[in-house]
């Protein structure tokens, strides 16, 4: 949290000198999964994605050097689907037996970004920044080999963080039209830094997500 204001104030203090204030609104498709970065697939051998969405309210604002800065309250939905537990032969107790696992978390975020303008009319930029997440909440579906719902005793051995930090890179191309409207397509991947913590604690398993996003933006 400290992390975050401080790069708040530093964007209040540029901003400025800034030579064009953007406000706008945002939204677009989100598809998240699970990566293990161990390589281990004790638990998870394999996920599907989830497809959902997210939607935000912008700031931006580009200096004369056209280096673009921003900021953004967000609300979006990851995690992964049909995530398939293979344990081993003797796996006990039967219910994380062949388990399928599907996780949802809603995220209240901040985006920060910081980037690089191409062009003015027709623009091209391209952003890289960190995404400090609140958790609203959390549900996870478990069902075991037998389609019994297994939720109930399996959630008690799984974890999540109050909080999240994700980095990002994106790029986008739009248009600014001559009344100080201007609209943007951008293509972004995000990856966590908290690990997801499960009751297998060799597990190391990231959310990661890519995203397609429309904007519409004013400037003031």
């Amino acid at each position: 949290m400290k992390v975050a204001l401080s790069v708040l104030l530093f964007v209040f203090t540029y901003s400025l000198s800034a030579q064009q204030h953007l406000i706008g609104i945002n939204g677009g498709l989100l598809s998240s999964n699970v990566n293990n970065l161990s390589g281990s697939t004790s638990l998870l051998a394999v996920t599907d994605n989830l497809n959902s969405y997210s939607v935000g309210i912008t700031y931006d604002f580009i200096l004369k050097n056209k280096i673009t800065i921003g900021v953004a309250v967000s609300y979006s939905e990851k995690g992964f689907t049909n995530g398939m537990h293979h344990p081993p032969i003797d796996c006990f107790p039967k219910y994380i037996c062949f388990t399928t696992y599907n996780l949802v978390n809603q995220y209240f975020s901040l985006p920060i970004k910081i980037g690089y303008q191409f062009g003015h009319k027709t623009f091209f930029d391209v952003h890289t920044g960190v995404i400090p997440s609140i958790i609203n909440h959390s549900r996870m579906s478990v069902t075991n080999e037998d389609g019994e719902d297994a939720g109930n005793r399996a959630e008690s051995n799984y974890y999540i963080n109050d909080a999240e930090i994700s980095l990002f890179l994106d790029m986008g191309v739009g248009y600014r039209f001559n009344n100080g409207i201007r609209t943007y397509l951008s293509y972004s991947y995000q990856q966590s830094v908290n690990e997801i913590d499960w009751w297998i604690n060799d597990n190391n398993s990231y959310i990661y997500g890519l995203s397609l996003t429309f904007g519409i933006q004013y400037e003031l």
